[in-house]
């Protein structure tokens, strides 16, 4: 027995899909920017307090990734608009 849902019919349905299409393109995606990825013992990370450091091994010019959840999606450069921390996408890694 097949299920029928919204939307569903024999045939195309050009509003479900606009309505599909435009709900799609309003979705939020959380995305991060991993500097680097590097184990740290967790007594090193419970230490910490406002105004201390972390030295990571990063080199200036190397490209970050950006991700969501665990899938990565670029790379690129970090860098500066007016007061905002921005990255200059250098390459598409979706599926990585």
């Amino acid at each position: 027995m097949q299920k029928v849902f919204i939307g569903d019919k024999f045939g195309i349905d050009s509003l479900w899909e606009e309505l599909l299409a435009g709900r799609i393109q309003e979705l939020e995606m959380p995305l991060e920017a991993v500097v680097i990825n590097t184990p740290n013992k967790i007594i090193d990370i419970a230490r910490l307090k406002p105004g201390d450091t972390i030295i990571i091994n990063h080199k200036y010019d190397d490209d970050i990734v950006v991700r969501c959840g665990n899938t990565n999606l670029f790379k690129g450069q970090i860098g500066k608009v007016e007061d905002k921390v921005a990255i200059n996408v250098t390459e598409t890694i979706i599926g990585d």
